[in-house]
């Protein structure tokens, strides 16, 4: 039986979608992912007549339906392949209440730019994002009756990533 399964430590409430064990595994060994995994078993593929049918989405799918996943992250390769199996997935995830991510991808650590193929910097350009120095300060509006379900969430993720969190009654 997989130790990743039983663990009791492992957050039951993000899964980490993956194409094959061996990703599992190379996630895995960082500790940086604290949730428990889903295993694909490989990645849609026209050319090779890879379906949706023919990998353990519909598992996903109902692991997802059964409730209690806060967030799914997609960690497909940075194929073509890969691509459009997480592009399939954010579209069949979408009318569920979950947290849908995905790795970023661009330009590997210590990498020096005129080593790199275009196809990791044109990824790195479009990935880009703003330098931002200091704090993330989020001014947090908790009254009113719009959107009650999400507030909570809403809520636990200024205070997960804000480095400083005003909440209002207004």
């Amino acid at each position: 039986f997989w130790a990743w399964c039983v663990d009791p430590r492992r957050d039951i409430r993000s899964i980490c979608v993956v194409e094959d064990v061996s990703d599992l595994w190379a996630l895995d060994r960082s500790r940086l992912f604290p949730g428990k995994y889903h295993v694909l078993g490989g990645r849609l593929s026209a050319l090779d007549g890879i379906r949706p049918e023919d990998l353990s989405i519909a598992s996903l799918i109902e692991r997802i339906a059964a409730g209690g996943i806060d967030e799914v992250v997609l960690a497909m390769n940075a194929t073509l392949e890969g691509q459009t199996t997480a592009h399939y997935l954010a579209e069949r995830l979408e009318g569920f209440p979950v947290r849908i991510t995905q790795l970023a991808h661009g330009l590997p650590v210590g990498g020096e730019l005129d080593y790199l193929d275009e196809g990791t910097l044109a990824q790195a350009l479009r990935a880009r994002r703003p330098h931002v120095m200091g704090r993330i300060v989020v001014v947090f509006g908790a009254g009113g009756d719009r959107d009650r379900t999400k507030r909570p969430l809403m809520g636990a993720a200024a205070k997960a990533h804000a480095d400083v969190l005003y909440v209002t009654d207004d």
